[in-house]
């Protein structure tokens, strides 16, 4: 019972987190690289200051670039995933060494963070380390291998969140959603099958993956194979928790074209598992959808005058 409680406090956890995530970034964009807002969001004044907040509560110098590289090796995962955004702000592309050290951290959150960060001052090299990441928390034999790789090694030195299976698929998903943000579509059909059929925190995850990978252009997503639109269709009809509905929602509306974003609102809208509040939203995004592709299609006539 106590594992139950814990599993399903850690999938609320990271629901609410992505949730805050998606519907803090307001702005939409179409091409492969990562969005503007998603470096405005990290480096906000508000997590700024939590950044800080964190270090200076281990008793780092958050003024000094030798202190906040010294937290980047703290033993405690959340201070170097902090000391590593802090750090990046502060010094930007000359973070990059310390970024690259950080993608063999034992912990995946933290290389998920030195990837992303790397992705964001145009080093693309983290992205190998997503996709091993992604292969290796799907395996099914995982624990086997662990312990094949070395004996010695107790279940109590494994982290939590990576003893058991559906921790380790969230750890699959964060890596796919790091993939997703600069354009590349390894998670596609490991985020599908989460939308689908995945606990809640999966579905919300995968959900989030799709939307990055709907931003490609119609023609890049048909050569790739890949059809967002059609497994969102899917989970708006078929879902019956409305805070799935609501994940889906924010997703699509943050980062989808205008034209597939309208076709899955209109389904989203119609679920009889939305509330009454959700609903009016989805109203509004519908409606305000509609309203920007008619300016985007006024704009292109006028264009080509």
């Amino acid at each position: 019972m106590k594992q139950m409680m814990r599993n399903r406090s850690m999938y609320f956890v990271v629901f609410c987190l992505l949730v805050c995530w998606i519907v803090s970034n307001n702005c939409r964009a179409t091409d492969t690289s990562y969005r503007p807002s998603l470096k405005s969001w990290m480096f906000s004044p508000i997590e700024i200051r939590h950044y800080k907040g964190t270090l200076r509560a281990k008793g780092y110098d958050v003024n000094s670039v030798e202190e906040i590289k010294r937290a980047t090796k703290d033993d405690k995962s959340i201070v170097r995933i902090n000391a590593l955004l802090l750090l990046s702000h502060r010094i930007e592309r000359e973070s990059i060494p310390t970024l690259k050290n950080a993608l063999n951290d034992s912990r995946p959150i933290v290389r998920c963070t030195a990837a992303r960060l790397l992705g964001i001052f145009g080093d693309r090299s983290g992205l190998d380390t997503m996709r091993k990441d992604m292969l290796e928390f799907t395996k099914e034999d995982w624990e086997k291998d662990q312990a094949e790789k070395d004996p010695k090694t107790s279940q109590k030195d494994i982290p939590l969140s990576l003893r058991m299976k559906g921790g380790r698929l969230l750890h699959a998903l964060q890596a796919a959603q790091v993939l997703a943000e600069f354009g590349d579509v390894s998670g596609y059909e490991l985020a599908a099958k989460s939308a689908m059929d995945g606990e809640p925190a999966h579905k919300s995850a995968a959900i989030a993956i799709l939307s990055e990978i709907g931003r490609l252009d119609k023609s890049t997503l048909k050569d790739k194979g890949c059809d967002p639109e059609a497994i969102f269709i899917s989970v708006a009809e078929k879902e019956t928790d409305h805070k799935i509905l609501e994940c889906l929602f924010a997703c699509v509306l943050t980062n989808m074209r205008p034209e597939p974003t309208i076709r899955i609102l209109e389904k989203v809208q119609n679920s009889p598992h939305l509330t009454d509040k959700q609903r009016q939203r989805v109203k509004s995004g519908l409606k305000s959808t509609k309203e920007r592709l008619e300016q985007e299609k006024q704009a292109r006539k006028e264009n080509k005058k």
